[in-house]
């Protein structure tokens, strides 16, 4: 099968075009590359003029609907970065974001104190790094584009696809799903602190207080959080979560009894 069948068929994604054209570039197969990706003239024009996004548009009835883009300036893509990067592993790092080679991108980590093993699995986990060693800063500080998919989710809050670079920025690929939407995300908040205002002071619940129920939404968020649908300046919790509630008293039904 080639690539516009598999595609079409839903047997992968769009990124996987890179992983045909390195067949190629290879010299695996006497096929042009239009032959092996399986596209028409008009179609391999396409792609090479606006990138992947549009030829899946073009090939795939619902491609639309399944995938967004949103191109980011080298300036603004360098200033998200930096702060995700400084916000999760601290000031002691820095980044140098460039083009490597055509619409190849790469980040590069500076980091003032000696990398150990612990400290590279450290940064690999914290900045949620894809299909890394987690030993790879003890010989290189460079990450390519594919292994920071899991820190541009965070950055978008959605289930990025692949990215490409041209002069001006990047563009990135990502799911459009309505489970992956900053609304989904708050509407969830909302509802489980709802919950959690029901339960304080019930009978039913005797170990929740303002206390532990601002621990558990904390928790909440800090997980949504963690999965990047929600941002870290986003839904501050503290511990005084719920000290304006009502009595647990003011809240009586079923002949006096609390619920």
């Amino acid at each position: 099968m080639t690539f516009k069948e598999r595609f079409s068929a839903g047997d992968c994604t769009i990124d996987t075009i890179e992983d045909w054209v390195n067949f190629w570039h290879e010299g695996n197969t006497a096929k042009t590359l239009p032959e092996l990706l399986g596209l028409t003239d008009e179609e391999y024009g396409l792609w090479l003029a606006q990138g992947d996004y549009a030829l899946a548009r073009r090939i795939s009835d619902d491609a639309e609907t399944a995938y967004m883009a949103v191109h980011i300036t080298w300036e603004d893509l360098h200033s998200r970065v930096s702060e995700r990067v400084n916000s999760r592993l601290g000031f002691h790092y820095t980044i140098g974001i460039e083009r490597s080679d055509f619409y190849y991108w790469d980040m590069v980590l500076h980091c003032d104190k000696e990398i150990d093993e612990k400290r590279s699995e450290y940064i690999c986990e914290k900045l949620d790094l894809r299909d890394i060693d987690v030993e790879h800063f003890l010989n290189s500080n460079t990450i390519d584009k594919s292994q920071l998919r899991g820190l541009l989710e965070k950055l978008l809050q959605h289930e990025v696809v692949s990215s490409h670079a041209d002069d001006e920025g990047v563009w990135i690929f990502y799911k459009a799903l309505h489970a992956s939407s900053k609304g989904w995300a708050d509407a969830h908040i909302e509802k489980y602190e709802r919950r959690l205002r029901t339960e304080i002071g019930s009978r039913r619940y005797p170990v929740t207080n303002k206390e532990t129920a601002a621990h558990q939404l904390y928790g909440y968020v800090k997980a949504l959080q963690e999965l990047g649908l929600v941002a870290e300046d986003e839904h501050v919790i503290t511990l005084e979560h719920f000290s304006n509630m009502p009595e647990a008293e003011e809240n009586m039904e079923n002949g006096g009894q609390t619920v």
